[in-house]
């Protein structure tokens, strides 16, 4: 999208907007497990604000899913079970082989860690310990080794 508009000396020029279509999804456990109506929460009633209006309205999905356009760099907002969530899209994800880049897998693939930061802790053991748990036959110690790596880029991707 791209919207026109006129210099302070009256030249016309563009102002870019790149939206990232993103999907959401709200289940009831992460993973794979089951089947997308054993694990989502469909037919709940959603809101997104974009700079304090509303960009996109529906209800989820029968996999729980919500598929919105989002601005890349604008912090937009998404309403649902009487929370407020941030939605931020980035250019491009961190490197798979780093903390922030495993981090973030995770966190993509629905475990719960809290802020993506690069920095290993002890929730960020946790939900690799419960991602081990749910991709057997992973040891289930918490620790992003080889073999974990390579299970993230298979249910990830690259």
């Amino acid at each position: 999208m791209a919207a026109v508009g006129r210099t302070a000396s009256g030249t016309p020029h563009r102002n870019r907007i790149v939206l990232k279509r993103v999907k959401i999804l709200f289940q009831r456990f992460p993973g794979t497990a089951g089947s997308d109506a054993d694990r989502g929460i469909s037919g709940v009633s959603f809101k997104l604000k974009v700079n304090g209006k509303v960009a996109a309205r529906g209800v989820t999905a029968a996999d729980g899913s919500v598929t919105v356009d989002v601005p890349v760099g604008v912090k937009a907002r998404l309403d649902i079970f009487d929370t407020h969530y941030t939605i931020k899209v980035v250019n491009a994800l961190e490197s798979p082989n780093s903390n922030a880049g495993e981090q973030r897998r995770l966190q993509l693939l629905g475990y719960e860690l809290g802020e993506v930061d690069g920095h290993p802790l002890a929730r960020t053991d946790n939900a690799a310990l419960n991602f081990q748990a749910d991709n057997n036959p992973l040891d289930t110690d918490g620790v992003i080794n080889a073999a974990t790596q390579n299970q993230l880029k298979t249910n990830f991707g690259e």
